[in-house]
């Protein structure tokens, strides 16, 4: 027997529990009912571009600034439909951080982002800034130009679904997969063969915690669930070898983002609470995670932890309980820089092509052929070693492999050293459309448009919300990810979904 229909709806309405797939006709008529292709922008953002010109006036760095400010309505009218959770939005917007935060610092300094000494880049620092503001907008251009007269109607599907969900049931389906992405974890490095596609199934983790998170704050129950999941994560996060607690509250924010009180009101004030701790967290971890991770790797420089748990958490009391203003201080200087993605793509522009010539289109297609060729079925595929590539492109020398590190120049620089300052566009754009085409073949052929929603959003957060990743990690990944989220709502959908809302068939 089914559940009563949620207390909103009307008596006798059929509930979405055992709704049928839909039909290819009722899907083209919803996609295209005429919706404007920009979209409305909140009040609240105008203020913060108005407040955002006025003062570029008073800066060192007046129309880099002054047109960072004027990215974020474009970016929203592009990208924010009512009600959806807006995971292309947030992938878009946290590049949008990383290709300003330079701009902000060197206001804050008093100096120019074209003349000084600050570790940014150099002299190219300026033009690099303004590539990657332009590239952020481009890759905008191309996810909507996939999502041409989306009307987002499919989020009221998705609330109702939400209330659906049993959170007592999905607390305890997330925590299955909380162990079974730490299995997943500990045995995938060990299978170079399947190393990907089996951490691409950890992420259904992360689709677990924005169904539960989604549940909850839609049915405005069991916030203390929902307070205990976020500690969790935040204790997982700042245990392991990377800052992984920013990912609960990536998911968070989303789930605020959507929903028919999206930012409004209490909604408004709990975003502007998280963005703030995700910030001080930020700092924390960025004042002890040299030391911690010393003490974690035991001076080997690998990136693998060999310390048990508790006594990871006494070091990492013992190293936040010595912060003081002073550490704070210093760990926000190194927090700006580390969010630039400047500094590598202006290196780059002063050694391409002046010293190495352009790649006409080699650096995209080897990530193509690497992401069509699975390690699985061609066991001799090449390894590639990113900050080696980093040292060739900026003339620099990058920590690589034998001191446990990993860093890539970045999608955007590489597009450069591709097709130069002009025609590197032309492979953001199509990132844009690649991203796009996933999101849409995911909300409208997904039965449960909670579940497409929450897959997105896992995704973006992922994979796609750094500029400084490199292209072929970019298409792989993501391309992974994907067929491994799609095998998962194909063979385990609906008994998750029929155990998540605690449907019972009629015999």
């Amino acid at each position: 027997m089914n559940r009563p229909p949620p207390p909103d709806l009307p008596p006798g309405a059929p509930t979405l529990a055992n709704a049928p797939a839909p039909r290819a006709h009722d899907v083209a008529k919803h996609l295209y009912e005429g919706a404007p292709f920009f979209q409305p922008v909140p009040p609240w953002l105008w203020f913060l571009v108005g407040a955002g010109l006025i003062w570029s006036f008073s800066c060192a760095n007046r129309w880099p600034t002054l047109v960072s400010f004027l990215i974020l309505p474009i970016l929203c009218s592009l990208l924010l439909f009512r009600g959806e959770p807006p995971a292309l939005l947030f992938a878009c917007v946290m590049q949008w951080i990383q290709a300003t935060s330079a701009i902000y610092y060197c206001n804050l300094a008093g100096v120019s982002l074209a003349y000084n000494d600050l570790d940014l880049g150099g002299a190219r620092a300026e033009m690099a800034t303004w590539c990657s503001m332009a590239a952020v907008v481009v890759m905008a251009m191309g996810m909507r130009a996939v999502l041409h007269h989306w009307s987002g109607n499919w989020s009221e599907q998705a609330r109702h679904e939400a209330r659906l969900i049993r959170t007592g049931r999905a607390l305890v389906v997330y925590l299955l997969a909380l162990g079974f992405s730490a299995v997943v974890g500990a045995v995938a490095p060990h299978i170079p063969r399947l190393t990907q596609p089996l951490m691409a199934l950890g992420i259904a983790r992360w689709v677990l915690v924005f169904l539960f998170a989604y549940a909850v704050i839609e049915t405005r129950r069991h916030y203390f669930l929902l307070a205990l999941v976020v500690a969790l994560e935040v204790v997982i996060g700042f245990t392991g070898f990377f800052a992984d607690f920013k990912s609960i509250f990536f998911v968070l924010l989303v789930v605020l983002s959507g929903g028919s009180l999206a930012l409004k009101g209490w909604r408004f004030v709990v975003g502007i609470v998280l963005a703030g701790l995700l910030i001080f967290l930020g700092l924390v971890w960025t004042a002890v995670k040299t030391d911690y991770r010393q003490a974690l790797n035991q001076g080997s420089q690998e990136q693998r932890v060999l310390v048990p748990l508790g006594q990871r958490l006494v070091i990492l009391l013992g190293l936040t309980r010595s912060i003081g203003p002073t550490e704070l201080e210093s760990a926000a200087e190194d927090m700006a820089l580390r969010l630039s993605a400047c500094k590598f793509f202006a290196l780059t522009m002063e050694n391409v092509p002046t010293y190495v010539p352009y790649e006409h289109g080699a650096l995209w297609w080897g990530a193509i052929k690497q992401t069509i060729m699975p390690r699985l079925l061609f066991p001799r595929k090449r390894e590639i070693y990113d900050s080696l590539e980093a040292s060739y492109y900026t003339g620099e020398d990058v920590a690589g492999p034998e001191a446990g590190n990993s860093m890539g120049i970045g999608y955007c620089a590489e597009s450069y050293v591709d097709f130069g300052p002009v025609g590197m566009f032309l492979p953001v754009f199509l990132l844009g459309v690649y991203y796009g085409w996933i999101y849409r073949a995911f909300v409208t052929l997904t039965t449960r448009k909670i579940f497409a929603f929450s897959i997105v959003a896992s995704l973006m957060f992922s994979c796609a919300f750094a500029l400084e990743t490199t292209n072929n990690i970019l298409l792989g990944r993501v391309m992974i990810y994907s067929l491994a989220m799609a095998i998962f709502v194909a063979c385990c959908g609906n008994p998750v979904w029929e155990f998540l809302t605690a449907t019972v068939k009629r015999r």
